[in-house]
């Protein structure tokens, strides 16, 4: 193994410089890039435990990096060094608190890995701002509206151009494209469809978020819609959107014979 640095005292402060690579090896071969390809400036701490080094040199093995937007850092660090993400720093401390941590990867020989800045965070997936959880709330709410007014147009502006659409019936896994060439007949004519919302339930971080909501139809009765939305360009729209069917389990066995029979015509 290449001759790195054992005792590593230093803890690196330094923030929003892309033109610095901080090196913890002598080489610069391998190593982690850390990259903030979101729209707001990000911090992340870490650790690097290098093979060999005591613990209390292990814990002064930390950084705090402050990244902007459309930027990155590269750490070069020695084969087989852990980096590990923490939610603070605990370095410097004879009887430390240990912060939560998560292990991220292990430096391959010759391998520079490039991360994600969002996956080193720590962020309670439930918890949503209000401003969020409006933007993205009124995404659907519109949706189901533009929908139910026979909106086509503003209807699939609410998707992703690579968004996915499953309907009810088996068959029904379309592209975005294909689910237009479904929907015209329906838009066409003024009347769309309409499922009344009952309920959400949001979930996710960062730029991607996940939900499962119940709709009433009054043809369908209740059925669940579950999907993706991500940021993209400055504006929530929704990547995926699945929409079942909800069978009571009184009835399942019925409807699963009836599906089969189906099935068979």
């Amino acid at each position: 193994m290449k001759n790195f640095l054992t005792n590593l005292t230093l803890i690196f402060l330094i923030s929003g410089c892309t033109s610095f690579n901080y090196q913890f090896d002598d080489s610069q071969e391998q190593g982690i890039k850390i990259v903030n390809n979101t729209l707001s400036q990000k911090t992340v701490y870490l650790r690097f435990l290098i093979p060999g080094l005591s613990e209390k040199d292990a814990r002064n093995s930390g950084t705090k990096q402050t990244i902007y937007p459309g930027q990155s850092k590269v750490y070069y660090l020695p084969e087989e060094t852990l980096v590990v993400a923490t939610d603070g720093p605990y370095w410097d401390n004879p009887n430390p608190q240990k912060p939560y941590e998560r292990e991220v990867l292990y430096v391959e020989r010759d391998i520079i890995s490039a991360v994600d800045i969002n996956t080193l965070l720590f962020i309670e997936p439930s918890i949503i701002s209000n401003d969020q959880q409006t933007e993205i709330d009124a995404l659907l709410d519109g949706l189901h509206q533009d929908a139910h007014e026979a909106k086509f147009k503003t209807y699939f502006a609410r998707y992703t151009s690579d968004a996915i659409f499953l309907g009810t019936d088996k068959s029904e896994r379309w592209t975005i494209e294909e689910f237009k060439e479904y929907a015209k007949p329906a838009f066409a004519d003024g009347h769309g469809w309409t499922y009344t919302v009952v309920e959400r339930n949001w979930e996710g971080e960062g730029n991607t978020r996940w939900f499962d909501e119940i709709l009433f139809n009054e043809k369908l009765g209740h059925c669940r819609g579950t999907g993706v939305v991500e940021f993209k360009d400055g504006q929530w729209k929704i990547a995926h959107y699945a929409l079942t069917m909800l069978v009571p389990n009184e009835i399942a066995a019925d409807v699963g014979s009836q599906t089969q029979e189906a099935d068979k015509l």
